[in-house]
């Protein structure tokens, strides 16, 4: 069974579904607006790169990464707005937060 929670939810400017970045768009998305995105108040978040990072992984997918709370059930932190969302993953990937491919791998038990 799949759980998600959506913390920050809202359609983006250009009407696509979060999620839709890949890593290659992520990355040359933070190189070119690299400057105006370190503005944005990532301090809601920020436990999921520093103090709570072994609970956390990073699900890779063709759609990009999708943050992932470790547990059973493993929990989807869903950000539906797409630019918050490449600054958390790039934080993470940045601190290195495990990627996984198999949700499976996010499953902790107890």
């Amino acid at each position: 069974m799949n759980h998600a929670r959506s913390t920050v939810c809202g359609s983006t400017a250009d009407g696509k579904e979060a999620g839709e970045c890949g890593g290659l768009r992520l990355r040359a998305n933070l190189l070119l607006r690299g400057v105006f995105m370190s503005e944005r108040d990532l301090s809601e978040y920020e436990g999921m790169w520093t103090t709570e990072r072994e609970r956390w992984a990073l699900f890779r997918s063709d759609m990009g990464y999708l943050p992932i709370r470790r547990g059973d059930p493993p929990m989807a932190e869903v950000i539906c707005d797409e630019e918050l969302s490449e600054l958390v993953v790039a934080k993470m990937l940045a601190a290195g937060v495990a990627v996984v491919v198999d949700f499976q791998d996010c499953q902790v038990r107890e």
